[in-house]
């Protein structure tokens, strides 16, 4: 009843973070990308005016810059959307470009890792679950453990796959999650959930003021 009751408020929250989530890139499109457009329409208008050429030159300089803000801009919305990397070049070139975004971004330290013995690529929908899971790890990380340094593993054999997020963070107690209100969970079980169609797991091992670590594992054999 209680794991019943789990996967109810599971399917509720991630219905309700989805929606948050369009809510969000809606308005980012509204106000920012808008907002540039309409500014670059304003400045274009008046060029007809304009007879110097020391002028034109400044105005082509403001229109440029807008310009390029507003298509970095569109560049990240549409990575947040669904990174064009994980079609294109795999799942370990986009857990490379997470890292370098969220330390650009946000200032935080955090290295990538990789071990591959295997060759070719996986699953389409595999790796889009191993990349959900970890960007979630990433954004939880991020929003509660205060952490100075992050560092990514990903390890891909023919058997199985893993990655490792780890931090030194304010850590807490994963029992106590664990068993509290899914509201404080909602990030673990949003992660489990992810990996549960590919029976993989998902670990968490926590040391208050020490930091922590996510594992995220899948086989690739059928073997458990």
């Amino acid at each position: 009843l209680a794991a019943a009751e789990d996967r109810r408020g599971l399917t509720q929250k991630i219905l309700t973070a989805q929606e948050d989530e369009r809510r969000r890139i809606s308005r980012e499109l509204h106000d920012q990308i808008g907002s540039a457009l309409t500014a670059v329409l304003v400045g274009i208008r008046p060029l007809d005016d304009v007879r110097s050429p020391d002028e034109i030159t400044e105005r082509a300089s403001e229109l440029r810059l807008i310009t390029t803000q507003a298509l970095n801009d569109i560049r990240a919305l549409a990575f947040d959307m669904r990174p064009s990397s994980l079609d294109h070049m795999g799942l370990a070139a986009t857990l490379a470009q997470d890292a370098v975004r969220f330390r650009e971004r946000l200032g935080i330290d955090v290295d990538f890792h990789r071990d591959e013995t295997a060759e070719g690529r996986l699953p389409r929908d595999l790796e889009t679950a191993v990349y959900r899971a970890t960007h979630t790890a990433l954004v939880n990380v991020l929003q509660h453990a205060e952490a100075r340094h992050v560092s990514i593993l990903l390890t891909h054999s023919p058997h199985d796959l893993s990655v490792i997020v780890e931090d030194d963070g304010g850590g807490f107690d994963v029992d106590a999650v664990l068993a509290g209100p899914v509201d404080g969970r909602f990030g673990l079980l949003s992660m489990e959930e992810r990996m549960r169609p590919f029976s993989g797991r998902v670990t968490v091992e926590s040391t208050p003021d020490v930091g922590t670590t996510v594992f995220i594992q899948v086989g690739l054999t059928g073997d458990d």
